[in-house]
């Protein structure tokens, strides 16, 4: 069962606890919130190059160029941080060094690569994928994201959806 299934069923068993617990149904209710409980944590573990190719086809999708050196630099960005939650904290003292060394490049030229791979994906990319993906949380007077943005969004839908 997906995440997102689990989530729905969650919601609905809760208000059907809630309505048993007003009718003086408790005991039924804790059987049921401990087998939800039990099948919410049997969770779909997926191995390294499923997440890259989950990865790999958001990014498509949402239109940055494979030909672009910001596009690996994304690539391995958003992997690390689905990996790596709390790397969001420090994408400029973390994760763009990491990726640096992993590509023999500079922390800058790695923050430039993916920015222009975003405004490239921004000006040429599915308009109704990145509606939906990125919502309000774009900054209007540039009308693109963050290279912050992007990566914890794609990499925060990821987890969401597939993991």
């Amino acid at each position: 069962m997906e995440l997102l299934e689990l989530k729905e069923l969650r919601r609905l068993i809760d208000k059907l606890i809630r309505e048993m617990e007003e009718a003086g149904t408790s005991e039924v209710s804790k059987v049921v919130q401990s087998e939800l409980t039990d099948a919410a944590i049997v969770k779909t573990s997926l191995s390294k190059e499923e997440v890259e190719k989950i990865v790999t086809d958001h990014i498509h999708d949402i239109g940055v160029l494979a030909n672009l050196k910001g596009y690996q630099y994304l690539r391995v960005a958003i992997v690390m941080l689905i990996e790596d939650p709390s790397l969001i904290k420090g994408i400029t003292k973390r994760l763009y060094p990491t990726i640096a060394k992993e590509f023999q490049d500079t922390d800058s030229r790695v923050a430039r690569a993916i920015r222009h791979a975003i405004e490239v994906a921004w000006t040429r990319g599915n308009v109704e994928l990145q509606k939906e993906l990125f919502g309000y949380t774009v900054n209007e007077k540039k009308g693109k994201p963050t290279n912050l943005e992007f990566i914890a969004l794609v990499a925060d839908h990821i987890r969401i959806t597939h993991l």
